[in-house]
């Protein structure tokens, strides 16, 4: 009932404004869950949408199955007189988000992929963008196996021996992340002990580490798939009370990701792919006003190469992307800059223009 109620609101919204551009973003979140990511993702979006005029309604889980509530959504989409031009979404697992392609096809809606990957098993079923779903418009996600070879190499040493937290089994960038991991090792003479899946939370980055750092007694350092990981991993090494230094790894640059770079209790993370949400506003903004991306770009899948922030590098990366929250969105569209010969993709914001 209550989401029936936001879903009424978003059509009174929409009806006032026939010439903005309006898009719904299905959030893997509920409005009131600490979904540090998402919920930064969801801020930079806002003042994308805020800067542009663009009309932006998110609509949020009831509940913590976010693949059958990705269904749910769609289903109240169905149910509006007034549909909005573009619906972005993140991947899911398990053929989930293929069939909201599928639904959002048959209403003729726009859909945009934003942060993720598709599942490596599902990409002969999507296909790529506007060839088996024409209203498919675009993906941009970050390229998680150049990260996560990348945070292996950041990692590494000429004495590396190391271990692995990877997140669930069911996410694919876990799993691109940990290809990346692998690919990076087959090069090296670096030993990878053990790469072991978990449920991405800070209490099983905990637990594994400590009966790791029992097996493995010459690890000197920790790859993890996700920031939550690295946290409990940096508890267990702690806790420890070890003679030596273990270098921990890890993705997404969260407030908590940067103090505990600052604590020195992790070494390395990889991020800046948030801004994707964001960046896509720009684009279907730019898109709905007779600039689409790909005249500029050449390209509806755009990965982005995520960057590594170390506690020696943060004015020129964490604290650089940190500028996006008061950085005008005006300033790399091609509706308001008309000269620029392609859009603007990038983790990091033009220093020039803020």
């Amino acid at each position: 009932m209550k989401k029936l109620s936001r879903l009424l609101s978003f059509l009174v919204f929409m009806s006032h404004s026939t010439l903005a551009v309006n898009i719904a973003y299905l959030s893997p979140c509920k409005e009131d869950a600490a979904c540090t990511y998402w919920n930064e993702v969801q801020q930079l979006m806002e003042k994308a949408a805020k800067d542009l005029g663009v009309n932006l309604y998110t609509l949020y889980d009831s509940h913590d199955n976010n693949f059958r509530e990705q269904a749910d959504k769609v289903r109240y989409i169905k149910k509006l007189s007034v549909k909005p031009d573009f619906v972005i979404l993140t991947p899911l697992p398990s053929q989930v988000s293929l069939n909201t392609l599928k639904e959002l096809e048959a209403l003729k809606i726009h859909s945009f992929i934003i942060s993720g990957e598709i599942p490596p098993a599902e990409k002969m079923l999507y296909q790529k963008p506007q060839q088996k779903f024409k209203y498919w418009f675009g993906h941009m996600y970050g390229n998680n196996e150049a990260a996560g070879y990348l945070l292996a190499q950041r990692l590494a040493s000429e004495s590396s021996s190391m271990m692995a937290l990877a997140g669930s089994n069911m996410h694919s960038e876990s799993e691109n992340r940990v290809d990346g991991l692998k690919d990076y090792v087959a090069e090296t003479n670096i030993i990878l002990n053990q790469i072991v899946p978990t449920d991405w939370t800070e209490q099983q980055g905990y637990y594994k580490t400590s009966k790791l750092l029992n097996r493995y007694k010459d690890i000197n350092s920790i790859w993890t798939a996700g920031h939550r990981l690295a946290f409990g991993a940096s508890k267990a090494v702690l806790e420890a009370n070890l003679d030596k230094t273990i270098k921990i790894g890890t993705f997404n640059w969260t407030a908590d990701t940067l103090a505990e770079l600052k604590a020195k209790h992790i070494y390395v993370s990889i991020g800046g792919h948030s801004i994707t949400g964001a960046l896509a506003i720009v684009l279907l903004h730019d898109a709905y006003h007779r600039h689409d991306f790909i005249t500029f770009n050449g390209t509806r899948q755009i990965p982005v190469e995520l960057i590594a922030a170390t506690v020696d590098n943060l004015d020129d990366t964490i604290l650089r992307y940190k500028t996006w929250f008061t950085f005008n969105f005006k300033n790399i569209s091609k509706v308001y800059n008309p000269s620029m010969s392609t859009h603007y993709i990038n983790v990091l914001p033009p220093r020039a223009a803020n």
